[in-house]
């Protein structure tokens, strides 16, 4: 048996069903500052975050960079 266990889901409209996933990561200062340059998704979550997808049947995954040492207004990706 296999499992995803994404942060957060968008519930579709069908009952039971998402639309969509949340993954939060929380790295250090310097892998954050290079998702916020790069503005993509690091390349050792793409795996995680397809099988997410395929487990659920979800048709997207919202990536979320947070650093809690970076100001709000510039936080998130």
């Amino acid at each position: 048996n296999s499992g995803a266990s994404p942060d957060g889901a968008v519930n579709a409209e069908e009952e039971g069903k998402y639309a969509g996933l949340i993954e939060i990561k929380c790295p250090i200062e310097t892998t954050h500052t290079n998702t916020l340059m790069s503005k993509s998704v690091p390349s050792k979550y793409i795996p995680q975050m397809q099988w997410q997808m395929a487990c659920t049947g979800a048709k997207w995954v919202d990536f979320v960079s947070y650093n809690p040492n970076f100001p709000v207004e510039s936080n998130n990706y």
